[in-house]
């Protein structure tokens, strides 16, 4: 795939659908390419999170680890993986294993908070986003505890 062709599927991405040409090409081009062969682990669960990666082609199974809600899961092209790696430390919340050969593009850390201190406005649409994922995420965790006690 070329710089243009990563530029395309990252403006796929729903987090990522607002940024600029400039600015997604700041991405494709600081974001590194990883292949993972069908059966291949890519990240494990409870690993430390560095970044979060872009799904460039392929497909994944993604496992929740221990202390994550959700069933598996399975992503394709444009799925961004641990989102949250993006802005906080963290670990990996999913086992990504290759169904089929894929390649990623991972994007550290350092790059994105980079990208958001260069454009503030996109920093402020992302903590909004964000904020909603977070808040979204501990509505389920207070129902799953819930449902918990209901049972005992």
């Amino acid at each position: 795939m070329s710089l243009a062709d990563d530029i395309g599927v990252l403006r796929r991405v729903p987090l990522f659908t607002d940024l600029t040409d400039e600015q997604l090409r700041l991405l494709a081009f600081s974001g590194e390419r990883v292949a993972v062969a069908a059966g291949e682990t890519a990240t494990a669960a409870g690993d430390p999170a560095t970044g979060a990666a872009v799904v460039l082609s392929g497909r994944l199974a993604l496992t929740p680890g221990a202390g994550f809600p959700g069933r598996p899961q399975h992503a394709g092209p444009a799925a961004l993986i641990n989102a949250p790696g993006l802005v906080a430390a963290g670990v990996e919340p999913f086992t990504v294993v290759g169904e089929e050969a894929s390649e990623l593009l991972v994007i550290r850390r350092p790059v994105f908070l980079r990208l958001l201190g260069e454009f503030p406005t996109v920093a402020a649409r992302l903590h909004a986003d964000l904020a909603r994922r977070l808040a979204d995420f501990a509505g389920e965790a207070a129902r799953l505890g819930a449902a918990l006690d209901d049972d005992r």
